[in-house]
Formats: structure tokens, C-alpha cells, sequence
């Protein structure tokens, strides 16, 4: 059975601090998360892994336990670098990546901007391209006023 993660906290960028998760092991397996989740969105991946892989998982910025003084938006480079910045204060150099939406757009990103980093990468229901704004803005205040309910139904059915 797996040992219990090690909950830590870095700052990885002015007026923000991530929350992170970490189970030893090897080879390293890097958990990026959709918008509006926390790492517990990987709870069930994590035990089902963990004796495989050392699991690392991350509260994006302002998402979970990680906070973010900034300004309202961050670009999919500077939550690369969030990511980056975990993996380094995890000491890994190398990791496989798995990201879900909007976490697989970061995953991407790294494997094309830093692919020395990354072992193996998936990307689950993700895109290369940035929706329009108004939809994540759309999104993001959902998320603020009514929580991940209402987003939960129609995420099977969407096509873009």
C-alpha cells in the first residue's frame, strides 16, 4: 500500500504559492488537473499508480490549496512553469506527464517548450488551441457562483 503524500507548499511565481503532492517512487508521474479541480481530482489514479510510479500532483494557481495575488489570468506558459517549478522542487528532472483539459494543454506545452523534461506524455480531452475567451470566461464564473455541477453534464456532450 502506498505511503501517505507529503503535502508541501513553493512559490513559484511573484504573489503565488502552489500546493503540491508527492508519493516516492520511480519513475515520476506528473498529474495536471482541468480548471476549477483540485489535485483530489486524481485521488483514485494516484492509489491505483502509486506502487508504479512516484505521483505528483499540484493545485493549479488559485485552484485547491494554492493561491495566487495576481493578476485574475495566467497564460498556459506561466502554468507550465508552475509545473516545472513543482517537478523541480520535487528534485525530478524527468517525468511522465498526464493532463486533463485544461491541465493537457500545460502537458503539451512543456512536451513541446521543454522536452528534456518529459518521459512520456497523455493527453486526456484537451486541445492545442486556446478556446475563445468567452468561453473559459463563461466557465470561470460558473465555477465562482455555482460551483463544478452545472458543468458536469454538458462536458460529455461538448464537442469543442
Amino acid at each position: 500500500m502506498a505511503q501517505a503524500h507529503d503535502r508541501s507548499r513553493l512559490t513559484a511565481a511573484p504573489r503565488s504559492a502552489l500546493n503540491f503532492a508527492a508519493l516516492p517512487g520511480v519513475p515520476p508521474l506528473l498529474f495536471m488537473n482541468s480548471i476549477g479541480t483540485s489535485l483530489e481530482m486524481w485521488n483514485h489514479q494516484a492509489r491505483g499508480l502509486a506502487d508504479r510510479f512516484e505521483i505528483v500532483r499540484f493545485d493549479a494557481r488559485g485552484h485547491g490549496e494554492s493561491t495566487f495575488d495576481g493578476p485574475p489570468e495566467a497564460s498556459i506558459d506561466d502554468l507550465a512553469r508552475d509545473a516545472l517549478a513543482v517537478m523541480d522542487a520535487c528534485g525530478i528532472e524527468r517525468a511522465h506527464l498526464c493532463g486533463l483539459s485544461l491541465g493537457g494543454m500545460v502537458a503539451m506545452h512543456i512536451a513541446v517548450r521543454s522536452p528534456e523534461r518529459v518521459l512520456k506524455a497523455v493527453f486526456c480531452n484537451t486541445t492545442p488551441c486556446m478556446p475563445p475567451r468567452e468561453l473559459w470566461d463563461t466557465r470561470i464564473e460558473t465555477i465562482r457562483t455555482q460551483g463544478m455541477d452545472p458543468l458536469v453534464e454538458p462536458t460529455p456532450d461538448r464537442t469543442q
